[in-house]
């Protein structure tokens, strides 16, 4: 008998030597899990992340060009309606139309960081003040050669369009 009972103490402590090492081999593989888990979700929202910040510079560059767009289209509108003569002064381009226009005196100048169009009937100095872009950085206006060049600086992009001046 006494030999039978060393032998089944023997097969408890192997029983219990075996429960206790699948309770660490669960917590290892569940160990494994959670930094696998881990690794996976921190590369997915990395690029999430970026992928987010591709798309916000995408959408902030389109707004700038669709602002430039406007600002542009309006002065080739009226540059080439009714122009009697132009005139750039200190990044200021003042646009003399014939009498027939409804506002013959057009002031176009940046204030506040906004490109602004002032409509005048009976100087540069009256009128409405109009807002056709924002966000940008520094404007630029010359004439060179019969053309009136106008450039816009975003952070991010430059646009620039010329005009010819009909004489």
């Amino acid at each position: 008998m006494k030999f039978m009972t060393k032998d089944l103490n023997k097969v408890s402590k192997v029983y219990k030597y075996k429960k206790e090492n699948k309770k660490g081999f669960l917590l290892t593989e569940l160990m494994i899990y959670i930094v696998l888990f881990t690794t996976v979700f921190m590369i997915l929202s990395n690029a999430y992340i970026k992928t987010y910040k591709n798309y916000l510079d995408t959408i902030k560059k389109l707004k700038h060009i669709d602002y430039a767009y406007m600002a542009f289209e309006r002065i080739k509108v009226d540059l080439y309606s009714n122009t009697e003569s132009i005139l750039v002064e200190n990044n200021i381009v003042y646009i003399k139309k014939t009498e027939k226009a409804n506002a013959p005196y057009i002031k176009l100048l940046v204030n506040d960081g906004k490109l602004r169009y002032r409509f005048g009937t009976e100087s540069f100095y009256d009128g409405p003040v109009h807002s056709y872009c924002y966000d940008f950085d520094n404007f630029y206006a010359y004439i060179k050669e019969d053309i009136l060049f106008l450039k816009l600086e975003f952070d991010d992009l430059t646009l620039e369009r010329g005009f010819l001046i009909e004489k």
